[in-house]
């Protein structure tokens, strides 16, 4: 780990480099942190009883917002500002990679509004993902910054949507808002929310929630609408991200853990468009370079590999790094991970068996891809593992905690961190990704300038000092 950490490891690396930069900016940050934390931890033995009446004071008017339907409004604007204050320094990042070849579909769109229906540069039909760039490209031109507020605004929509789901499922309004808070703040798929290309994971996710919850909400109330309405979510969800289909197994087991009579069938339909999309896209990709470069291939070593890999990232931020650098550790954590999953498909009630089986199929469509772990793809995901982590939250501080004062005040002290610490990590991403976003934009402003290489660029070959990929770096010059 040491020599991880001294040397600036990313020549054979699939992650890029950790910089001597970086080290100094986390190792003063944390430090900062655990100052921060240690101070907090003083002043809370110093005047416990005074801070437990305060706390005590703060429960009792949560509690009367809680028995207020208002209080949804009010969680719902409080996630979305705590979505705002967590990705805040997001509004410095600039145009970054895929980003100049949405900016260029865009403007093909304004002037073709058919070309929302051509194929992604990633060789996939996405046309929701298409209106949502040319939306943005509308609202904010060539203003990188401003693209920023779109992402963030619909993460903040979707911590809200896994509040009303968990609320659905459980009926627990503690457990719906630590689970919230944890998805609003988790700070593995933070490139999820920053990166605007990435951005259509997100659009994704919330077509994804909406669904689900329409599909649960019909399943308590067993209103026809809601049913019909889920079902027109899910079609244009897989028109905005492949891995939406990862629902329809979801809303299947749903029918079966939460219907009653026929309606415990009901996911069947889903399962029927799923395997329509799922013929649409074999033909579609037939000729795809995800299949003729084997970068999508149904090879159970290299899925089972995957699984581990996500699984352990999904848990631990930079999980993707530690394990790439140290893969002898690999066996040990599949074998940790195997067994945690065994304990809770075994040992849990069927609600932890149904979050832990939605966390699986959320993770399946990234299974088969022959390329290093890419933690943006675990958003998704990350919606059925922070309820999870919400539910641990709550088991702990009963059995845990609240024996005493001193350690509901830990408690207390222990959100405060992973709430602080997770917030931190992500300040740390986004000016990492803000100085990659201007080392482009300065290569591209050069380049414009360099005849020699736009004539290199025109005959189809990458300058070998391009930070960006043929196709980016083309739709970046217009060329």
């Amino acid at each position: 780990m040491i020599s991880l950490l001294k040397n600036e490891i990313g020549g054979d690396s699939p992650y890029g480099f950790i910089t001597h930069g970086d080290l100094r900016f986390a190792t003063r940050s944390f430090a900062i942190l655990f100052i921060s934390i240690g101070f907090l931890s003083l002043l809370s033995i110093i005047f416990s009883d005074k801070i437990l009446s305060s706390l005590k004071i703060f429960g009792s008017i949560v509690s009367h917002w809680l028995s207020q339907k208002k209080f949804c409004v009010f969680i719902a604007l409080f996630l979305i500002l705590l979505a705002f204050l967590v990705y805040f320094t997001s509004f410095q990042i600039g145009f970054h990679s895929n980003d100049y070849s949405w900016l260029n579909d865009s403007e093909k769109t304004s002037k073709k509004p058919s070309h929302i229906f051509s194929l992604s540069q990633s060789h996939f039909f996405k046309p929701v993902t298409h209106i949502y760039h040319f939306i943005n490209y509308s609202l904010f031109k060539e203003n990188p910054h401003l693209y920023h507020i779109s992402g963030i605004l619909l993460h903040g929509i979707n911590s809200f949507l896994i509040f009303l789901i968990c609320l659905i499922l459980t009926n627990k309004k503690k457990l719906a808002i630590f689970a919230s808070i944890l998805f609003c703040t988790y700070p593995v798929s933070h490139r999820s929310v920053m990166w605007i290309s990435a951005n259509e994971i997100i659009l994704a996710g919330l077509i994804y929630l909406l669904s689900l919850y329409l599909f649960l909400a019909y399943l308590k109330n067993n209103r026809l609408s809601f049913y019909i309405l889920s079902a027109g979510l899910f079609i244009i969800g897989i028109f905005s991200k492949e891995a939406v289909i990862s629902l329809a197994p979801v809303l299947f087991i749903a029918g079966i853990f939460f219907g009653k009579g026929k309606s415990k069938l009901s996911g069947v339909l889903f399962i029927l468009f799923a395997a329509v999309f799922l013929i649409f896209q074999f033909f579609l990709q037939s000729e795809s370079f995800l299949l003729e470069k084997n970068i999508y291939t149904m090879n159970i070593p290299l899925m089972l590999k995957n699984l581990n890999g996500y699984v352990f990232s999904s848990l631990l931020p930079q999980g993707h790094r530690i394990i790439y650098s140290f893969p002898q550790i690999r066996p040990i954590i599949f074998t940790a991970e195997l067994i945690l999953f065994a304990v809770l498909l075994f040992r849990g009630n069927y609600l932890t068996k149904f979050f832990l089986l939605w966390y699986i199929f959320l993770l399946l469509p990234f299974m088969p891809f022959n390329v290093p772990v890419q933690p943006r793809y675990l958003y998704l995901p990350s919606f059925a593992l922070c309820i999870l982590g919400g539910w641990f939250l709550i088991y702990a501080y009963k059995n845990l905690f609240s024996q005493s004062k001193m350690g509901t005040l830990a408690f207390h002290i222990l959100l405060v961190f992973i709430i602080s610490g997770y917030s931190l990590f992500i300040n740390m991403a986004a000016l990492r990704m803000k100085t990659q976003s201007e080392q482009m934009k300065k290569y591209i402003d050069l380049i414009k300038n360099d005849n020699r290489k736009i004539k290199e660029i025109q005959e189809g070959r990458l300058p070998q000092d391009s930070p960006l990929s043929y196709d980016d770096l083309k739709a970046a010059l217009k060329l």
